[in-house]
């Protein structure tokens, strides 16, 4: 189950622009970035991008760049509440409640990933850089094979899943494939997206389905790999 923090950020991705948790877009010191209202939301998924694609791709040095904005952010931050705090202390005459203890769960729910294999590796880094993202997440959460089991017994494993969008890709596919100007305008018309964000996610769709065989792309359409 995702958190409610994921969740959220799953929300605002959809709504977001195209570019939204772009490596190569995304800059703290832009005053692009600041002014967009996904910013939060998007450093700290290109951050995740950068952490998922690190063992593929060097990225130290840009890791490094996140990580230290991200500790002058939390400085920031701590050094608020503690003002924040001792506001609270004072206006309340010193008193503060008591914290709840907290109970550790007895058992814990641990998620399986699946490691890329080789050829999948090098599939993965040959791809743009918003694609890798995506990809990698596509193979470790073993969606790719649940993509291509589900499409043979003509069924949408992505259903009720997240992402929207790459759910009805799937489900499109399913009803007899799709040129990009239908895809587009079925991500416009079903998801509500702008013209902009529809048409950077129709080139990730066709890319990660066809990345990995899940979909061949034929005379400028995209169908089912048989």
């Amino acid at each position: 189950m995702k958190s409610n923090e994921n969740e959220r950020i799953d929300f605002i991705e959809a709504k977001a622009f195209g570019c939204f948790g772009s490596i190569s877009c995304f800059s703290r010191d832009s005053e692009y970035c600041q002014r967009c209202p996904a910013f939060e939301a998007c450093e700290q998924k290109s951050y995740e991008t950068l952490n998922a694609i690190k063992q593929v791709v060097n990225v130290n040095d840009l890791l490094k760049q996140h990580e230290k904005a991200r500790m002058a952010q939390e400085a920031k931050r701590r050094a608020l509440r503690e003002e924040m705090n001792a506001a609270k202390s004072l206006s309340s005459g010193g008193i503060q409640p008591k914290k709840p203890t907290l109970v550790e769960r007895a058992t814990k729910v641990e998620k399986v990933f699946f490691e890329p294999t080789p050829e999948q590796q090098e599939l993965i880094v040959k791809l743009p850089v918003k694609a890798q993202s995506f990809a990698l997440t596509l193979v470790k959460s073993g969606l790719v094979t649940e993509i291509k089991d589900g499409l043979a017994k003509n069924e949408n494993a992505m259903k009720g899943k997240t992402p929207a969008w790459l759910s009805l890709a799937v489900e499109k596919l399913l009803l007899g494939g799709y040129t990009r100007s239908e895809l587009k305008k079925a991500f416009m018309e079903e998801l509500n997206w702008k013209e902009n964000t529809a048409q950077s996610h129709v080139s990730l769709a066709f890319v990660l389905l066809t990345c990995f065989g899940i979909a061949k792309e034929e005379s400028s359409k995209l169908l089912i790999s048989k």
